[in-house]
């Protein structure tokens, strides 16, 4: 009954058990399991495994089928559980080692679904199977398959140890990215507070000398705002290529959005700066430096 998976041998035992072993209700609904599931209606079988589960709840090999059909089914923690139970109430040292066997597939299937979600909990699932597989040899060493995917798992865990450096490494440097571009953001936000208040001093000036003061210094303050303003623009660049390299960063997005609006004020600043009005060019550098 067992296959050979290009990754992992994930057929699980199917052992038809002797009549006597349970009592007639039991026995009769095992067997329509049995039947079913040898038809590949493993849905029916499970209705049938739980039924007998009921009568005989005790029973490991009832547990031992309810398992096989749950992991059919696609019920891994159904099985998983079912396994426990069937290696837990079991006597004999290769029965266990079958059922152990059977819950280092559900483990290792399970540990498999989990990869792109939760690579710790899928570490997670792959040394239990781990574990499952070498109890399975210890209890019954011909059972060489497990020895087979004891090694294929090691190999998994390993990939996948790689895998987590890897995100780990993509994060920290995503991190230290974003760090280093609040802090210039920061910079940028303090001269162009000082360009405010720069902007202001100098319209209070000119509103005390009846408009009629001439600014020397007028085209030094349009080069730094131009100066700024082209800061401001390659940043909102960098965070827009930054967004896209790490999927779509929440955080970033609404910073970006927020340089964007204090780009459009800079421009606006910009042009009343060109127009020699200080008053208004302080009040949409103010709103750029927020």
């Amino acid at each position: 009954m067992m296959m050979l998976n290009k990754k992992i041998l994930l057929s699980i035992f199917f052992l038809l058990f002797p009549a006597l072993v349970w009592g007639q209700s039991a026995r009769q609904l095992v067997a329509q399991g049995n039947a079913s599931y040898k038809n590949g209606k493993f849905a029916e079988s499970l209705k049938a495994y739980r039924q007998a589960a009921k009568v005989d709840p005790e029973s490991p090999y009832v547990q031992f089928d309810l398992g096989n059909a749950l992991y059919k089914t696609g019920d891994l923690q159904g099985a998983l559980a079912a396994y426990e139970k069937a290696a837990a109430n079991g006597r004999d040292a290769k029965f266990i080692g079958k059922s152990r066997f059977n819950q280092g597939n559900a483990a290792f299937k399970a540990a498999n679904s989990k990869l792109k979600g939760d690579s710790k909990a899928a570490l997670q699932g792959m040394n239990d199977s781990l574990r499952y597989y070498r109890e399975a040899m210890s209890l019954d060493p011909k059972l060489t398959n497990a020895a087979i995917n004891i090694e294929i798992v090691k190999q998994q865990i390993h990939k996948v140890k790689q895998q987590m450096a890897r995100q780990q490494a993509k994060e920290k440097a995503a991190r230290a990215a974003k760090k280093k571009m609040a802090k210039k953001l920061k910079n940028m936000a303090q001269k162009q507070q000082k360009m405010a208040a720069k902007s202001q001093s100098k319209a209070a000036k000119k509103k005390s000398a009846g408009n009629n003061q001439k600014d020397s210094k007028a085209g030094d303050d349009i080069s730094a705002q131009q100066k700024l303003l082209k800061q401001t623009g390659d940043m909102s660049d960098k965070m827009a290529k930054e967004q896209k390299k790490q999927g779509g960063d929440k955080d970033l997005a609404k910073a970006q959005k927020a340089v964007d609006q204090a780009l459009a004020q800079q421009k606006k600043s910009l042009d009343d700066l060109k127009k020699k009005a200080p008053a208004k060019a302080a009040e949409a550098q103010k709103q750029a430096a927020e």
